[in-house]
């Protein structure tokens, strides 16, 4: 397939998932201006940062409050959770009593907690804040639904590609929105959230990345995709930091240095 067709194929995969699936939206009459400012600039690069979204001491107590969950299992039974996640391919993670979910990565270096905002009110008010839910129904121009709060705590293992399993979109052409908040201090040592500016856009998915259906990325590919690192956002931040991002724009977690632990709190939505 040459580039041309290529390409061809690729606006069509755009068409299809941008604009012939788009469910009809009244769009909000009243927007504050802090709001309007958050999606002109989500929708200018892709990804909007909000610093002191949560007090320092609300991150603090929703990291105790997911840690306590976490190591009430032991090494064990996280190694028994991969096993039963494996064996009846469950995606969302295993449910253990409760009204969430227990996932971990095949690296025992990502310990999740899947519908999370049923632990506690504190968790719950972030998971349907409204500033969240109006920014992104006005980006995606759809009325926004939770499908779950995910928290999760990250930690240093030997080469490994980092949280997210690598740079990869979440799906190859819709737009898609997510809400993730830091609950510790934040920057490259310890698993930071990592973004290419305006790579949702139609004209980077035709000029730096036209191979069809294709969301994951290695490093050599996403290399290729900008003109220097400075070109890769890295968002560092203190506990507390909110990230606003379309879901269709390259990402990952970056790799933890040694000794590196992060937390962190992430929404997801119904596509």
């Amino acid at each position: 397939m040459n580039i041309i067709s290529r390409q061809i194929s690729v606006l069509k995969n755009l068409y299809r998932e941008r604009i012939a699936a788009r469910p009809s939206y009244q769009p909000s009459p009243s927007l504050g201006d802090h709001e309007r400012a958050l999606l002109d600039e989500l929708r200018r690069n892709g990804i909007v940062i909000v610093k002191d979204f949560l007090k320092p001491e609300e991150a603090d107590t929703i990291r105790q409050l997911l840690e306590s969950q976490i190591s009430s299992l032991s090494s064990e039974q996280w190694v028994d959770v991969r096993k039963k996640q494996d064996a009846e391919n469950l995606k969302w993670g295993v449910k253990m009593g409760n009204a969430w979910s227990f996932w971990v990565n095949v690296f025992q270096s990502d310990f999740r907690i899947m519908g999370s905002e049923h632990i506690a009110p504190i968790i719950h008010q972030f998971a349907y804040h409204n500033l969240i839910t109006t920014v992104g129904s006005e980006y995606l121009k759809e009325d926004l639904k939770l499908s779950f709060c995910m928290a999760n705590k990250t930690v240093y293992k030997p080469n490994i590609p980092g949280s997210g399993g690598g740079w990869h979109r979440d799906r190859n052409y819709k737009n898609g929105f997510k809400a993730l908040v830091y609950l510790v201090d934040t920057d490259t040592n310890n698993g930071c959230f990592q973004y290419i500016p305006r790579s949702s856009s139609i004209s980077h998915h035709l000029l730096k990345a036209n191979t069809p259906n294709k969301f994951q990325f290695t490093d050599e590919e996403v290399t290729a995709m900008v003109q220097s690192d400075k070109d890769i956002m890295s968002v560092t931040g203190p506990k507390g930091t909110l990230v606003l991002f379309d879901t269709n724009g390259v990402h990952r977690g970056s790799p933890l240095m040694e000794g590196g632990v992060r937390y962190a709190l992430t929404n997801y939505y119904v596509d």
